[in-house]
């Protein structure tokens, strides 16, 4: 690729680790890996199906065109196993290959469902709220490396109101943008995220939009005796405490008279139980939110939010880029809306 060929990385499942890696010492940490079933070499071809059997007829294809290059030209070029070997890998070094030459790569490997590299990148706002995605996506025997979507914890409602207007995340945006990656953000309501949030849809870095949990994300998506029936069961203290719904109505408003987001009310009013005070929001109470949410999955009657939102996000694994950003937009309730209508600014 570094001298201007089109060319194909292929790696099996078990070797990601290892390729990843060689990507960044190389410098090419965005490169598309086109990734496919363990083991690859010692099967036979009547034995390979889907896009195994495409990356085997991508290998041979490759073959092919090297001897017939070199009986219409006279140049020779390398066999595919040996061009990361002397003399080939110093002469590649040497070319440099533009963000241009990636995308044409990139869309090309999409084309034929052979795109190995990130399709989505979706930031949600804690550990709470990524411990609750991946485990649905256990659940559902999801895997998002396999997606082709990376999903990222912004540290917590006091990170993101710095990291969310930010050069450095705006920068990384634009790269996302440029290399075609989805980009859609999971965040609760606060003035200073929103502000972050308008200041990156107004740049047009937001390519699959972005929610805003109203409250939060426990008190958008379950009731207080749902959130209440899931703490004594993951403390295990079940029928040894009266904790109920009034403990969290109390603890909604702190001594200042300010409201407290649904969340950390439920963790100030477990802490004022004995069997309760191990309780923490965090990765194994978004386990625990996920397993209800899975087997309960409607809240009043409608499905809740937060799976549709696991669904949403999902879809970027296969969407159309181009085209959506060339048709849509985020808009101001962050979700996306044609270009041919009027915007409605906030």
């Amino acid at each position: 690729m570094k001298r201007g060929k089109v060319a194909l990385t292929v790696c099996s499942t078990s070797f990601i680790g290892l390729g990843r890696a060689q990507q960044k010492a190389l410098g090419y940490p965005d490169l598309p890996i086109a990734l496919v079933p363990h083991p690859f070499g010692t099967r036979k071809r009547d034995e390979l199906r889907g896009r195994l059997r495409l990356a085997y007829e991508y290998y041979e294809m490759a073959e092919i065109l090297r001897l017939l290059l070199r009986r219409a030209t006279g140049e020779d070029l390398p066999i595919e196993n040996d061009y990361g070997a002397e003399p080939w890998a110093a002469s590649t070094r040497k070319t440099k290959t533009t963000a241009a030459d990636r995308l044409v790569l990139k869309r090309n490997l999409r084309n034929f469902g052979l795109d190995g590299g990130y399709r989505g990148h979706w930031f949600v706002e804690g550990h709470t709220e990524e411990a609750f995605f991946r485990e649905l996506c256990q659940l559902n025997n999801v895997d998002l490396e396999q997606a082709g979507i990376s999903l990222t914890n912004l540290g917590g409602r006091g990170q993101i109101a710095k990291r969310l207007p930010s050069h450095t995340f705006m920068a990384e945006l634009r790269r996302h943008l440029l290399e075609e990656i989805f980009v859609y953000i999971t965040v609760d309501d606060d003035e200073g995220i929103r502000q972050g949030l308008e200041t990156l849809r107004h740049a047009g870095l937001l390519s699959a939009g972005y929610t805003r949990w109203s409250d939060d994300f426990e008190g958008s998506n379950f009731s207080d005796q749902e959130l209440v029936s899931v703490v004594l069961g993951i403390t295990g203290a079940r029928g040894t405490v009266s904790f109920s719904t009034s403990d969290v109505a109390k603890a909604r408003i702190d001594k200042s008279g300010q409201t407290r987001p649904t969340g950390k009310a439920l963790e100030v009013a477990a802490g004022r139980y004995s069997p309760l005070r191990g309780f923490a929001k965090g990765t194994r109470w978004g386990k625990g939110l996920a397993r209800f949410a899975q087997s309960h999955p409607e809240l009043n009657g409608a499905r809740r939010q937060a799976l549709e939102i696991f669904e949403l996000a999902l879809s970027m694994s296969w969407a159309d880029f181009a085209g959506t950003v060339e048709n849509m937009e985020c808009g101001a309730d962050g979700k996306l809306v044609s270009r041919k209508q009027p915007k409605e600014d906030s």
